[in-house]
């Protein structure tokens, strides 16, 4: 196949490029807009503003151009993912990067049924659990029977309706979050996938994700209601 000719020479090419725009790009909008929207209810969608399916063809025939353009479009996602799941910077830059090496390398076993995204997110994960031991395990810990009882929150806070100060708040208190929590809230409000991406891509049970959306989003609720409990 043409992934085979190409090999990670010519990505390694383009990633100066490509790669570290997207990354810088991603550090803006950490620092500049924490995911609110959504935290204390659903999550936004995402819509596709590109022809993915045709890029990631074309990314299989050994294209560089193409895969560039996916990694434009996804790489601020994934840093910031990595990013509020490790905590460091660099640790976040360096698992980014590992994980486009791996999607340019492996996307012939991509499933076109599947969302590219998706895909893309169940490598990082898988990364951040090699980095983290401890994050499977607290994901894992999750009582899925949990989620039956849970109430259907259907309301969203707009992220552009909260001031300077609570958004610094929330910001603050994301990062408190465990791990676990911390990827869930992430996946969920930044990323705005469904429950059931997200299921995917952690490879846990979807009462597991429902659990720990639900769980997170209380933290967050009690802490913004009474930030001197957590002080």
């Amino acid at each position: 196949m043409g992934l085979d000719r190409v090999g990670a020479r010519k990505f390694q090419a383009l990633w100066p490029v490509g790669g570290q725009a997207a990354l810088r790009l991603g550090r803006r909008r950490v620092k500049q807009n924490p995911p609110a929207a959504g935290l204390i209810g659903e999550a936004c969608g995402h819509e596709l503003t590109f022809d993915e399916a045709h890029l990631v063809e074309r990314a299989r025939r050994g294209d560089a151009a193409a895969f560039e353009a996916l990694v434009r479009e996804h790489g601020p996602m994934v840093y910031n993912l990595a990013l509020r799941t490790l905590g460091d910077p660099q640790a976040a830059e360096d698992l980014a990067q590992e994980a486009f090496v791996r999607a340019w390398r492996g996307l012939d076993g991509f499933r076109d049924e599947a969302r590219f995204g998706t895909w893309l997110y169940r490598i990082v994960t898988n990364l951040c659990y090699n980095r983290l031991p401890r994050l499977r395990r607290q994901l894992a810990e999750l009582d899925p029977d949990e989620a039956a009882g849970l109430p259907d929150e259907g309301q969203r806070v707009d992220a552009r309706l909260l001031d300077d100060e609570l958004r610094r708040r929330l910001h603050a208190e994301i990062e408190a979050l465990p791990e676990a929590y911390r990827l869930l809230v992430t996946l969920r409000h930044l990323q705005g996938m469904s429950y059931a991406e997200i299921a995917e891509a952690t490879a846990m049970p979807l009462g597991t994700v429902k659990t720990g959306i639900h769980r997170a989003r209380n933290r967050l609720r009690q802490a913004l209601e009474d930030p001197a409990a957590h002080g």
